[in-house]
């Protein structure tokens, strides 16, 4: 009985995984920016339709307060996708306009679609300051395949991105018959012996 019960623990003890992309590991000296066709960290991977993105160095005007990315060209499409293609959830994402003194708007629309491509949750902000702000994401961009927004004529960067990773949890019958049958075997090894 010990065994079912640690069994079942180990089935319903299964937490999220959180993976926070901080962009900590672009930190760089000097006043001009680097640029990168796609970032990769952690099990999650950024791609855009565009020429790439982007990220200030710290003694940069623009440059506000940690590393972050932006989509370098206007209208670009920014894409967050598992590398391995699993699907997950997104939690949160902080936001600012890119240039200092640049008040917006700047409006973001994030699309997220599931395993089919088909469109199944959405979230809005616009940018009208230049300060981060965090947006929390409904719990429609949970089981995601991945996540679209577009960088806008006034710029936005992007910093900090909370991700779940998905976690299988068990059909209610499923769990009923994996009982049952361990069940079983411990009720015919008790006769055995």
């Amino acid at each position: 009985m010990k065994k079912i019960v640690c069994l079942l623990v180990f089935i319903f003890a299964s937490s999220a995984n959180a993976t926070l992309l901080s962009f900590d590991d672009l930190e760089s000296a000097g006043s001009g920016n680097s640029n990168h066709s796609s970032y990769s960290n952690q099990g999650f991977q950024l791609t855009t339709t565009s020429a790439g993105f982007a990220s200030w160095y710290q003694d940069n005007s623009a440059y506000n307060a940690s590393a972050a990315l932006f989509n370098n060209h206007a209208n670009g499409v920014t894409r967050l996708s598992a590398i391995d293609g699993s699907l997950f959830g997104l939690t949160s994402i902080d936001l600012d306009t890119v240039y200092a003194n640049d008040n917006g708007p700047s409006p973001v629309e994030f699309l997220g679609y599931d395993i089919n491509g088909q469109l199944v949750a959405t979230e809005n902000i616009t940018l009208t300051s230049d300060a981060w702000v965090t947006l929390d994401f409904s719990s429609s961009f949970s089981n995601i395949a991945y996540v679209e927004w577009t960088q806008t004529t006034s710029y936005h960067q992007f910093d900090n991105v909370l991700i779940n990773g998905s976690t299988s949890v068990p059909e209610p019958s499923s769990v009923v018959l994996l009982v049952l049958a361990l069940a079983g075997v411990g009720l015919s090894r008790k006769r055995l012996l």
